[in-house]
């Protein structure tokens, strides 16, 4: 399935839209990584890929996101590009964390200029304040969005517009040792995203249904959204019989 030139256009808006939320609103869904991996499903037809690939770059960035960085890895670009690429190609989601490294880097590098151009809004937006100009704030502010979205969305677009048989070959170029690196570096940064969120919610009262849900789904079959929904069932069936002895 080759991606189209409007195909190619919607996911570059909806990748711009994880910026928008980011940094603008913060209240539509679009700054976690599911969201716009789901979209992007959509739009290509695989709206069930694109969350299965959306949870998974969800736990992988929650392994490697440090606390208050500078720059750190665009899990927004990283994660449009390769759910784009991982559905056009027939990939497995343990191989679109191979190929969302790469890219979560690269918009790493975009960081460094975008910031330097946002100092410079930081100083207009002082300057309009200074002189009771605040009329031109929503505007300074809308206009870093732009900077921060940007370069991102172009390089989502040309990629996925035009450079899908060159991303092929490059793949295909690079030593089977590298991919199979950052696919275990991926791997173990789900891990400990896994961990942290564990870590996150745990209660000791709370274990035995942790065991019974990793026994489901690793045992018995069963999916992780069944092992959900049989985990939702039994806590909703301990609350209800909790209820009935208070009252």
């Amino acid at each position: 399935m080759a991606i189209t030139l409007l195909q190619a256009t919607l996911i570059s808006i909806n990748l711009f839209m994880s910026y928008v939320d980011m940094w603008g609103s913060s209240v539509i869904g679009w700054a976690n990584p599911l969201f716009p991996c789901f979209v992007t499903g959509v739009i290509l037809g695989d709206p069930v890929k694109g969350l299965i690939f959306g949870g998974t770059f969800t736990l992988f960035y929650m392994g490697v996101m440090p606390i208050g960085p500078a720059a750190r890895l665009d899990k927004y670009m990283a994660s449009v590009i390769s759910t784009a690429l991982a559905i056009d190609i027939g990939y497995t989601a343990s191989e679109a964390l191979i190929i969302a490294l790469p890219f979560a880097i690269l918009g790493q590098y975009y960081m460094i200029p975008e910031r330097a151009v946002n100092t410079s809004l930081m100083h207009m937006a002082d300057n309009a304040i200074e002189k009771y100009k605040f009329s031109r704030l929503p505007w300074i502010h809308l206009s870093g969005i732009f900077v921060w979205g940007l370069p991102p969305v172009l390089t989502t677009w040309g990629l996925l517009s035009f450079g899908t048989a060159a991303f092929l070959a490059l793949y295909n170029a690079l030593p089977v040792s590298l991919w199979a690196a950052l696919g275990a570096a991926g791997q173990l940064m789900t891990s400990i995203g896994i961990a942290t969120l564990v870590s996150m919610v745990y209660d000791v009262k709370y274990l035995p249904i942790l065991l019974l849900g990793f026994g489901i789904s690793a045992y018995m079959g069963i999916g992780l959204l069944g092992a959900a929904v049989i985990g939702l069932g039994i806590v909703a069936l301990i609350v209800a019989l909790q209820g009935g002895q208070e009252s």
